[in-house]
């Protein structure tokens, strides 16, 4: 009789198929090293730990081969049999105790989650297993025994977020869905949005996914499902933009049957264009997706300009509020800066170097007067070195001035100060609100620092610096500052090779011949050192140097379009590959002389033509040559693509009225605007495409008629075919093959 698994137990994915197999051959030849944990339950046993090393037993039970020589003299070369498994307390079997005993869920937990390497999706696919927080109809009496999501997801170290997912994942989706997301084939927030769809649909998904000779899904499923997601989202972002319409065609009408006078309170919610994170990745949730946004107004005086035809009704002295959800990228808070920055100023430390420090502290303070902020973005602010900004830090901290507190980020990108994870910038805090006296007195020495360690003063010896770099502290100082307490994980760098070895031969090589034009480039480089940006140049490689020298332009350019005064030391921004941000980055001497110009003519012209129509409505301009003909000169290479597209050239007007549709937003939109753009060598946009005719006894009537309606009409182009052609000037409807 085989036992049965403990709830708790299932809570997390069974091995299978052939890594099932090789488990079970494993253990046949050397043996079974842990235990597998049962439980009473009920007046029987069940395997609360170890159910893939039960399974493997019971399989190598069932067939008779003999076990290997790691089983010991008594079963070595024997099968394994059912009495071998009868007794519930022996060597493989253990029984912890009774399901009243201690908690078998922070057990299980515990075991597997150390065990097993699981990923975000999957450790949220366990807690929406777990159970959950119920009631029995009356809201007065106990909740029925289980935990709330936020429990749930706290034990499996997820967020809420997930653990919903994972709960949508379970209840709607298709099977086979479920188990790659609990084998950690797919994600559980791109399931989430399968899960949504029809079962039909979700099969028919499923069905064009790539698999393996088992008929698993593959590892390439991920980015298989990329242009479904897309698809899926731009079919939701549709829908809304059809809800959107609807409600402005009602408010449209509200606003007809409002009464001519003027106004002195009013609100409005005004059409903010609000800057996503990424243009690329961030626009899916943007208002511009759902209606038209004020992209040429952001100064007062634009959006004045924009509404004045609104605003005609209200008042000169009226009250305007405008709504808002808030900007995208809204500045850090720094409700304290100006209260920090007087108490910083008017401390006397006796040590300016920890007083600038201290100063520059302020400026990153948020209301609480806490400071996120790394010791190398202290010193550029200071123009000191990193070393004695997190010697300054830790002095600062010991004379109570500040508070640091070590920080981590765990394999979730979350902080805390629990020692999880990879060492991150401290978390500093202001201490604006001790006595100013005693923080000063410790300065001077005159009171004990603030200290749980006992380091002894260390002993003048021969090599005492004669000059250091940092004033010497004030007496009584203490001279351990920064012993133990940084800022942030010292930068991993090899020891320097002895005086006149390695190094010296290094200052002595020939100047790299990019690195000067690179330098006088720099924007800052008079206050900047030269020879710590020429020591990371030469470090670099020469395809890296010749990257690093054209990038600088194109980084000063992205400077000035962003706003921002302040440019990083050039030797820092080379460390940090700052550069690799302009893969494409060349040098004119580099780049290629322009192709000769030449006449466009035949099917290529009638390509363009056809290219022309669907990006702006007309004809193309050509011209005639007395030699030619009639014809385009150009200095783009002949493309193929665009040849191909010459066979819808006689189509006629009422004919390309039926091509297809392609909405702004759609990866299709997406692919056929930046074909039209390398076409005709210009952006390109969506032009404003009338879905439905025109009727004059509808759309023609007044708008405060009852009758009238809007003509429908699309954002987006009508195209011949649902993807361009290929390169090679081929065509497929396979959005992976069309780029």
């Amino acid at each position: 009789m085989t036992l049965a698994f403990h709830p708790y137990a299932n809570l997390f994915p069974l091995i299978e198929g052939q890594d099932f197999y090789d488990l079970a051959e494993d253990i046949r030849i050397n043996g079974l090293h842990d235990r597998i944990d049962l439980i009473e339950v009920d007046g029987g046993y069940q395997v609360l730990d170890g159910r893939n090393r039960y399974r493997a037993l019971i399989w190598l039970m069932t067939t008779g081969e003999a076990l290997g020589e790691a089983w010991g003299t008594a079963l070595a070369g024997a099968p394994l049999t059912a009495e071998h498994l009868a007794d519930y307390d022996n060597l493989w079997l253990y029984v912890i105790g009774d399901a009243d005993d201690g908690d078998p869920l922070a057990y299980v937990l515990s075991k597997n989650l150390r065990r097993r390497h699981l990923d975000e999706s999957q450790r949220a696919m366990v807690a929406a297993r777990l159970p959950r927080v119920g009631h029995g109809g009356d809201r007065g009496k106990p909740s029925i025994e289980g935990l709330s999501t936020e429990r749930r997801a706290e034990l499996l170290n997820v967020g809420r977020a997930s653990v919903e997912r994972a709960e949508a994942v379970q209840e709607h989706a298709a099977p086979e869905l479920v188990e790659a997301v609990d084998r950690g084939a797919i994600a559980v927030s791109t399931a989430a949005e399968l899960a949504a769809q029809p079962v039909e649909r979700q099969a028919e998904i499923l069905k064009n996914l790539p698999r393996d000779e088992s008929g698993k899904l593959t590892p390439d499923v991920k980015k298989a499902l990329g242009p479904v997601i897309r698809e899926i989202r731009a079919e939701k972002v549709a829908v809304k933009k059809e809800r959107r319409a609807k409600r402005e065609e009602t408010l449209g009408r509200r606003l007809q049957t409002l009464p001519a006078k003027m106004f002195g309170v009013a609100i409005e919610d005004f059409e903010w264009d609000h800057e996503p994170w990424s243009r690329q990745t961030g626009l899916e949730r943007h208002p511009s997706m759902h209606y038209e946004t004020a992209a040429d107004a952001h100064t007062p005086e634009e959006i004045v300009a924009r509404c004045a035809e609104r605003f005609a009704c209200l008042a000169d002295d009226c009250i305007l509020f405008k709504w808002s959800t808030g900007l995208a990228k809204r500045r850090a808070r720094r409700i304290a800066a100006d209260e920090a920055h007087s108490w910083a100023r008017n401390l006397k430390l006796g040590n300016i170097h920890a007083k600038l420090v201290l100063s520059m502290l302020t400026l990153y303070v948020d209301y609480e007067g806490v400071c996120w902020v790394s010791a190398t973005a202290l010193a550029e602010d200071c123009e000191i070195s990193d070393d004695t900004v997190r010697k300054r830090l830790a002095w600062l901290d010991e004379i109570g001035a500040i508070a640091k507190t070590p920080q981590w980020i765990d394999a979730s990108g979350r902080r805390n100060g629990d020692g999880n994870g990879k060492r991150t910038t401290d978390k500093i805090r202001l201490l604006y609100d001790a006595d100013p006296s005693d923080i000063e007195a410790r300065a001077a020495g005159e009171r004990p620092a603030i200290s749980t360690e006992i380091s002894p003063r260390p002993q003048r010896g021969l090599n005492e610096d004669e000059n250091p770099a940092s004033p010497r502290l004030a007496s009584g100082q203490p001279p351990h500052c920064g012993g133990g307490l940084i800022s942030e994980p010292e930068p991993e760098s090899p020891p320097l090779p002895p005086s006149g070895g390695e190094r010296a031969a290094q200052v002595e090589e020939i100047e790299p011949e990019d690195f000067q034009p690179a330098w006088i480039a720099w924007r800052g480089h008079e206050v900047m050192r030269r020879d710590l940006a020429l020591d990371e140049f030469r470090q670099l490689s020469k395809d890296k140097q010749r990257l690093c020298r054209a990038a600088v332009p194109l980084f000063n350019a992205l400077q000035d379009k962003l706003g921002r005064d302040r440019v990083p030391n050039f030797h820092l921004w080379i460390r940090t590959r700052g550069f690799e941000e302009f893969p494409n980055a060349t040098l004119a001497e580099d780049r290629p002389p322009p192709p000769e110009r030449r006449f466009m003519q035949g099917d290529e012209l009638a390509g363009f033509i056809v290219a022309t129509r669907i990006a702006e409505q007309r004809e193309a301009l050509t011209v005639e040559d007395q030699q030619l003909g009639k014809g385009i000169w150009t200095r783009r290479s002949l493309g193929p693509d665009l040849v191909a597209m010459s066979m819808f050239v006689n189509d006629k007007r009422s004919e390309r009225d039926a091509w297809e549709l392609v909405e702004e937003g759609s990866p299709r939109f997406a692919a056929w605007r930046d074909r039209l753009r390398l076409w005709l060598g210009h952006d390109v946009k969506a032009e404003r495409v009338w879905i439905e005719p025109f009727d004059p006894s509808i759309h023609g009537l007044s708008a405060t008629h009852p009758d009238f309606k809007l003509q429908k009409s699309k954002n987006g182009f009508r195209v011949p075919a649902p993807w361009p052609p290929r390169r090679d000037g081929s065509w497929s409807t396979d959005s992976g093959d069309a780029a």
